[in-house]
């Protein structure tokens, strides 16, 4: 049933939406303290903290998106980057690590695993952990919380105190729906919708007031809520229509 599901989702277009402009120009933008969201072009975004002591980059991107960030990190500020975060091991996000030589890389323990089993091409990190880490860096903090299983096995949000900001990757969306189908495709085996689900209430139990994501448009936490509520319901009406004996020829 479970699998089912997932393929009746991801068939049934309910998650399909927009499109991802190459063509959409670079860019930084101040979010609160010491906290910055990177435009790395197209529809991907992720963010650095600028610390008293140095910077924290969140997921290079690819290797040009990092060459260009490095770039403008030393333009705008004196600082070195001490460390550079991978959300996960998807190579969307996590490649051109290497930019940043100097850096200590940090990911969870499955994504270093799987970056490692896959060849991206990127830096390996030198450290991980399993279910939360905090990096302190002169005046500035980072909490990296294990969402658990449901995009992959290695997706964790970064959650930035002093900010009352969250970075949360390809998992929720600010006032639209996810921007492609999801379901049980061949590139993506480790995707469950149930627990994608229960990521999403993990990230809720976080005291956080900025919501910050890897697509679209930043928001609040409750516009993490009303996505999650959406979500949830989406799902259970497919599992609903799945055991009334619906398929995809009955939608399309």
């Amino acid at each position: 049933m479970r699998n089912s599901a997932l393929i009746f989702v991801c068939v049934a277009g309910l998650l399909l939406s927009g499109t991802t402009n190459a063509e959409n120009p670079r860019g930084i933008e101040h979010v609160a303290g010491g906290l910055y969201r990177v435009h790395a072009g197209g529809n991907y975004y992720s963010a650095f903290l600028v610390t008293s002591e140095g910077i924290i980059v969140i997921d290079p991107i690819d290797k040009e998106a990092a060459s260009w960030l490095k770039d403008e990190l030393e333009q705008r500020f004196d600082l070195p980057v001490r460390y550079l975060i991978y959300s996960h091991s998807d190579v969307d996000h996590a490649s051109g690590g290497e930019i940043f030589i100097d850096a200590i890389v940090i990911a969870h323990e499955n994504a270093k695993a799987a970056l490692i089993r896959n060849e991206t091409p990127t830096a390996i990190p030198a450290i991980t952990f399993s279910k939360q880490m905090t990096i302190e860096l002169g005046d500035g903090k980072v909490n990296l919380v294990f969402l658990g299983e449901g995009h992959g096995d290695s997706l964790v949000a970064l959650h930035f105190p002093n900010e009352r900001a969250v970075l949360c990757v390809d998992i929720v969306w600010v006032k639209r729906v996810a921007y492609r189908a999801v379901g049980q495709a061949a590139d993506e085996p480790q995707i469950s919708i149930p627990g994608w689900i229960r990521s999403l209430h993990v990230l809720e139990s976080i005291d956080f007031d900025i919501l910050l994501t890897s697509h679209g448009a930043a928001g609040t936490k409750a516009d993490g809520v009303e996505f999650r509520q959406y979500f949830e319901a989406l799902y259970q009406a497919v599992v609903g229509a799945k055991r009334k004996g619906l398929d995809r020829k009955s939608v399309v």
